[in-house]
């Protein structure tokens, strides 16, 4: 009897070690989404298929928001708004880089240079909007 109790004890403790970081484990599982999403986006784009790109783009989306990642989330905006802008709608290209730039806050202390580049289209997606 002396035995079952150490391995009872054992059990309960790596049942609520399991049930702690479920969350952690589930936002870790988004973020590996987010990024596998990014990366066929990518690759979807390269190859000229706008309509399964915008689709992977809109999934890594909502992996990134599930994540709470939010430079992955401003990444597929930038990339909804290069499809769109391949498409010839720069109004939906300008309202996808003003969400993303939407998320600086949270992510410019890490990555100060992408949101100076969403600027840069930003402002390129405006200047074809007043030609």
């Amino acid at each position: 009897m002396s035995i079952l109790l150490p391995i009872a004890l054992l059990l309960v403790v790596f049942a609520l070690y399991f049930v702690m970081t479920a969350p952690q484990r589930a936002r870790a599982n988004s973020n590996r989404q987010a990024d596998h999403h990014l990366q066929r986006a990518g690759s979807l784009m390269l190859s000229g298929r706008l309509d399964e790109a915008e689709s992977a783009y809109f999934s890594a989306m909502r992996a990134a928001r599930a994540s709470q990642t939010p430079i992955y989330e401003a990444e597929a905006n930038s990339g909804l708004a290069d499809v769109a802008r391949r498409r010839g709608q720069l109004e939906q290209a300008r309202t996808y880089l003003k969400a993303a730039l939407a998320l600086r806050p949270q992510f410019e202390e890490y990555f100060p240079n992408y949101a100076q580049m969403l600027e840069r289209e930003l402002a390129e997606v405006e200047a074809e909007l007043n030609v």
